[in-house]
Formats: C-alpha cells, sequence, structure tokens
C-alpha cells in the first residue's frame, strides 16, 4: 500500500504559515525570557526588593517553559514541513535545539533558586 503525500498548494501555504508563527512566537518568548534573566542579573547588583527579585525568577521560569513548549512544536512541525517539501533545512533544528536547551537550563535553575528563595 502506497502512501499519500498531501500535494495540494493550499495545504503547504498553510503549513509554512504555521511554521512562520510558531517561529515567530518561539522568538518572541525566548527574548522576553533573556530580557527577565537581564533584569534578575541587574537586580542583584542594584539590590531589588526580595520580593521583585522572586516575580522575576517566576516569570522567567515560567517564560522558560513557554518557550521551550513552542520551540519543541516548532521543531515538529519545522520536520513535518521538511518531508512535504522534500527539503532539509539545518536552521530549523539547530534553531530548535539551542532554543530548547537554553530554556530548559534556565527553566530549572529558575525553579531551584525559586525554591531556594521561599526557603
Amino acid at each position: 500500500m502506497r502512501r499519500r503525500r498531501p500535494r495540494s498548494r493550499h495545504f503547504r501555504r498553510e503549513l509554512a504559515a504555521l511554521v512562520r508563527h510558531l517561529h515567530s512566537a518561539s522568538v518572541f518568548l525566548f527574548s522576553n525570557v533573556l530580557i527577565g534573566t537581564a533584569l534578575y542579573g541587574i537586580g542583584n547588583f542594584q539590590q531589588f526588593l526580595d520580593s521583585t527579585q522572586y516575580l522575576l525568577l517566576v516569570l522567567v521560569q515560567y517564560l522558560a517553559i513557554g518557550a521551550a513548549v513552542i520551540t519543541v512544536v516548532y521543531f515538529v512541525f519545522g520536520l513535518f514541513e521538511m518531508v512535504v517539501w522534500r527539503r532539509f533545512r539545518v536552521r530549523y533544528v539547530v534553531y530548535a535545539v539551542l532554543i530548547t536547551g537554553i530554556s530548559s537550563i534556565l527553566a530549572v535553575a529558575g525553579g531551584t533558586l525559586t525554591t531556594i528563595a521561599v526557603y
């Protein structure tokens, strides 16, 4: 039995638009993670209030989790788009691995620091 591949232009256009939107969402969330991390670092030197530091940690943690999840979804749909278009694009793989890795590290670090800050 032969597998049928979707060949319609409409399907390909919609898939490409979905991948573009997921890419934009991933970049937006990751840039917010970096901004929140920078504010936390600046706050350590400027001696922000403890409640502000805690809020920044929680915010960075949730943003990092969201960025990691969105980037994994972006990676999956990017792979699907590569199969449909029959082209291998290195940027999907490299971008998804980098962003997911960095976001996961920041999420774990934020969770660890949040736990330490509470106790």
